[in-house]
Formats: C-alpha cells, sequence, structure tokens
C-alpha cells in the first residue's frame, strides 16, 4: 500500500513536471515574440533547442544525482537487513531497552553487537580526519564548511550505514553470501525509481527556467 502510494504521488508529481515544462516551452516563446526587446530565451527558437538537447546531460547531473543514488544503495541494504525493525523493538520502548536486547535471538544481539563495534570505529576514524589540527578532511583554512569532509559528508554517511546494515544482514543470517549484499544494494535502486524521474524532471525544469530568464 506504501509503494502504491508513493507511486501515485509520484505520477502526480510527475505529471505536474511535464505540464510545467510545457507550458515554459510555451510560454518562452510567446513573451519572445511579443516583447523582441526581453531578455527572455524562447526554447524554441534555435538556440533555446540546442541548449535543450544539448545541455540535457550536464543539467542532471549534479552532486545530488550521486546523493541520490549512493542514498537508494544504502536503503535498500537497510531496507533488507532486518536492521530497522530490530532496532524498533529494541529501542521502541526506553524503559524497557535492556530488557529487550536479552530477550532478542542470540544472532541479532551478536549482530547488533557488530554494528555497535563499527559505529564506534567510524565516529573515531571521522574524528581523527577532522577535530586534530591539520586534519586531512579540514579545508586549507582549518574549516569544516566547506572542506573534503563537508563535500563527501553524504557519502561517508551512506557508506557506513551500507556496511553496518551489511554486516548486520551477514551475522543473522538474512544475507547468507555477498551477493545477496549486491542485491540488496541494487533493490534501493528499484525502491526510488519514482523519485529518479522526478529528479530528472526537476533539474530539468529548474535549469530551464534559468536558461529562459537568467541566461
Amino acid at each position: 500500500m506504501k509503494k502504491e502510494w508513493l507511486h501515485r504521488v509520484c505520477g502526480w508529481l510527475g505529471a505536474l513536471l511535464l505540464v510545467l515544462q510545457v507550458m515554459l516551452f510555451l510560454v518562452s516563446w510567446l513573451v519572445a515574440a511579443v516583447m523582441p526587446g526581453a531578455s527572455v530565451h524562447s526554447l524554441l527558437a534555435g538556440d533555446g533547442v540546442r541548449w535543450f538537447v544539448g545541455r540535457f546531460v550536464e543539467n542532471v547531473s549534479t552532486p545530488l544525482l550521486v546523493w541520490l543514488l549512493l542514498s537508494a544503495f544504502a536503503w535498500g541494504v537497510l531496507k533488507r537487513s532486518g536492521l530497522l525493525p530490530t532496532l524498533k523493538q529494541l529501542f521502541g520502548n526506553s524503559t524497557h531497552s535492556a530488557s529487550a536486547h536479552r530477550h532478542l535471538p542470540f544472532r541479532e544481539r551478536y549482530g547488533l553487537s557488530i554494528v555497535l563495534i563499527e559505529l564506534v570505529v567510524a565516529v573515531l576514524a571521522v574524528v581523527l580526519l577532522t577535530a586534530i589540527p591539520h586534519a586531512a578532511l579540514l579545508s586549507a583554512t582549518g574549516h569544516l564548511f566547506p572542506s573534503s569532509f563537508s563535500r563527501g559528508l553524504v557519502p561517508m554517511v551512506c557508506f557506513f550505514v551500507s556496511v553496518m546494515a551489511a554486516s548486520f544482514g551477514l551475522a543473522t543470517g538474512r544475507f547468507r553470501r555477498w551477493a545477496d549484499v549486491f542485491g540488496a544494494l541494487s533493490s534501493g535502486v528499484a525502491d526510488w525509481l519514482p523519485l529518479w524521474l522526478l529528479y530528472v524532471l526537476a533539474v530539468q525544469l529548474w535549469s530551464s527556467v534559468c536558461f529562459v530568464f537568467f541566461s
């Protein structure tokens, strides 16, 4: 039901973005024809058609596209590893989290122990790479923002989440071989397919607006 609701919402949003794109084609042509002196570029003129076709790949090739891809990988393995339901069971009632941990199956407790160790290692690694003087991920002026750390924050989080979820899935037996891990990673992309389509439509629409009115 949730997936059907997501597809329905994304379908309506995608249709709206397409309608807005078509309207922008018509409006840009009409304004450019009625007011030739206005600084408006028509998407139906020669330069507009060349820009729309020739710059399409560059328009959608943004860091957000990579973040969306990496987040989909992390979501896929996190969802199928069983880590989320275990954490929900463990921390759903914070007053009884200790007793809830004792009632978990051995393999899930073992998996959570591995995840906790990996989390500590990840935090320590980030601290060592950012908190000490002249750390590798700081900028040349010693700041976090902007720096290599800020530019790589989303990929690092996705990587840590993917590793911890995969470790939990392997420890609990939900993933029996590495092929299962890779299948879980790729499944996240399939789950987020509607968002990919919305991303392409939205980015191209925004780029078209910038070309028509601000270039």
